[in-house]
C-alpha cells in the first residue's frame, strides 16, 4: 500500500515542477505552438528561467505592470525581480 501525504508532495512539488518546466520549455512546445498557430501565450511565473523562454516578460505588482523586459535572460529577470522587491 501506498500512502502518500501532503508533506510529502510538498517537498518534491519544487523537483516535480523543475521537470515539468523543463519539459514544457525545454522541447520548445510553447515555442512551436506560437510559431505554429500564430498565436499568444500567457503564462504566468516566478520562475526566472522559464520567464526567460518568452519574447517579451511584463511584471506585475498588485495588478500594475511595473516593469518590462525585451528578450529577457533569467539574470534580467531575476534583476528586475530584486529590483521590485519581490
Amino acid at each position: 500500500m501506498l500512502t502518500v501525504t501532503f508533506k510529502g508532495l510538498w517537498a518534491h512539488r519544487r523537483r516535480l515542477v523543475g521537470m515539468l518546466a523543463a519539459v514544457v520549455l525545454g522541447v520548445g512546445f510553447l515555442r512551436q505552438a506560437v510559431q505554429s498557430f500564430d498565436q499568444t501565450i500567457v503564462m504566468v511565473t516566478h520562475d526566472p528561467a522559464a520567464a526567460a523562454a518568452a519574447d517579451g516578460v511584463l511584471f506585475l505588482s498588485d495588478g500594475r505592470i511595473v516593469g518590462e523586459l525585451r528578450e529577457p535572460t533569467a539574470e534580467a529577470v531575476l534583476d528586475q525581480l530584486k529590483a521590485i522587491g519581490e
